[in-house]
């Protein structure tokens, strides 16, 4: 069973953008390509998922391909595009490690938050490169949780939590292999742009998050046999009602969407 398959129903309830941020985020990506002279250009998206990001990107007539190696996700994605007319869109089951796409077949290439989820990230960078042509495009995407709000001290709390129950860290987003990802290519002669794109606030409640952490299927937690996670998260929940007073509390959260723009040789 691919990674997501699992959790694809519970998806877009606990990793979904607020209403409008989608769309903000897929013009504003149309928008950096166009920019750049990239005006019909032939997109690939891998670990496409549900269509959270490219979505947007179908709807407005790109030339557009998902691959994503869930098949769930990918149900999801296909009931959404079927809601919008997108006659240049196609979904493709695929790992990103062995792309079935011929070289340079696309011009412009799209990942948010992909790479730390593929063991041997390097070979599916490579596949990545190798689908994009010369002088294409390399979009790497991150949403960004703000240090300083309520919602990052009780993310920080429910981490010290596993921290001290020895739950491993294991590598997430930009700091990450993002970063690895970026240095990577530009070692081997993309250029490199990073731009923050979008920002924004919400306001989840306690419950809200606490249902989000169960139900998300983080990678860090993912494997914890039940009982454990129960523990951990019964006294995560106890934290949280002691230091915010109720379950129905709202915690604000800052976000920032950043995209690295890397242009190939």
């Amino acid at each position: 069973m691919a990674l997501y398959d699992s959790i694809a129903a519970q998806y877009d309830a606990t990793r979904g953008y607020p209403a409008g941020v989608q769309e903000q985020v897929g013009r504003k990506m149309r928008e950096v390509a166009v920019e750049r002279g990239f005006i019909d250009a032939r997109w690939l998206e891998i670990g496409a998922g549900s269509g959270r990001v490219g979505l947007p990107l179908a709807a407005a007539g790109t030339r557009y391909v998902a691959a994503d190696e869930s098949r769930a996700m990918l149900d999801l994605f296909a009931t959404r595009l079927r809601e919008v007319h997108a006659p240049h869109a196609s979904l493709i089951l695929a790992d990103a490690k062995a792309l079935p796409f011929a070289d340079s077949a696309f011009d412009v290439g799209l990942a948010v938050h992909v790479f730390h989820l593929v063991g041997g990230w390097q070979q599916a960078v490579v596949q990545f490169h190798r689908v994009v042509r010369p002088g294409g495009l390399l979009l790497l995407g991150f949403d960004i949780d703000q240090p300083g709000t309520p919602h990052s001290e009780a993310l920080a709390a429910w981490s010290e939590i596993l921290d001290a129950a020895g739950v491993p860290h294991l590598p997430w987003g930009r700091e990450s292999v993002g970063a690895e990802v970026v240095h990577y290519l530009a070692q081997r002669g993309a250029g490199v742009e990073q731009l923050n794109l979008l920002a924004w606030e919400t306001q989840p409640t306690v419950a809200a998050i606490l249902h989000d952490q169960r139900y998300g299927g983080f990678c860090r937690t993912r494997t914890l046999p039940d009982p454990d996670f129960d523990r951990h998260i019964g006294q995560w929940r106890d934290w949280l009602i002691t230091r915010y007073g109720s379950l129905d509390a709202t915690l604000r959260h800052h976000q920032t969407f950043e995209l690295y723009v890397l242009t190939l040789p």
